[in-house]
């Protein structure tokens, strides 16, 4: 995608991540918002039939580079304000995402073992899988993976309660 193209297209208004078209195109009107919601909640728009994620658009926009990831500060992957986005690697991204949905503790990083019956915190550092320990109750686990995800992930370390 080319950036001049793309804003003779789109304007982007960076305070509300909203995109809108300038022409029309197609099926859509000059001032219809580009609202595609799709896989997992992320929007895309279609340009020419190829599909565009809306939050790698607002760098094209923005800062001219196209990068291949991007990260949601606040976890919400619909808001597409400039100040939510970062570039990022794909570990960074991982890194700052929400607790997978086959977890059964509801908590990141925090596992149950049947056999123990303790709650053991693992986390990926630096490319190496780490354990930060076994514990009795959920809450003590909860504790000591939310500091090692701050101690180890620094701006990426997603914790639920720091995105309410």
């Amino acid at each position: 995608m080319d950036k001049k193209y793309l804003e003779s297209l789109l304007s982007y208004d960076p305070n509300t991540g909203l995109f809108t078209w300038k022409i029309n195109k197609g099926r859509v009107s000059a001032g219809s918002v580009c609202n595609n919601t799709q896989d997992q909640g992320y929007k895309k728009v279609n340009i020419d039939g190829k599909s565009y994620y809306l939050h790698r658009l607002v760098f094209l926009l923005e800062d001219g580079v196209f990068p291949n990831v991007v990260d949601h500060i606040n976890g919400d992957v619909s808001d597409n304000k400039r100040i939510n986005l970062r570039k990022t690697s794909r570990a960074g991204n991982r890194r700052n995402s929400k607790v997978s949905s086959n977890n059964i503790s509801g908590v990141k990083n925090v596992h149950y073992n049947k056999k123990t019956s303790s709650y053991s915190v693992t986390m990926h550092v630096n490319g190496v899988r780490k354990s930060f320990g076994s514990f009795s109750t959920l809450e003590k686990a909860k504790q000591v993976a939310d500091k090692a995800r701050e101690d180890n992930h620094k701006e990426f370390a997603y914790n639920v309660h720091s995105h309410n």
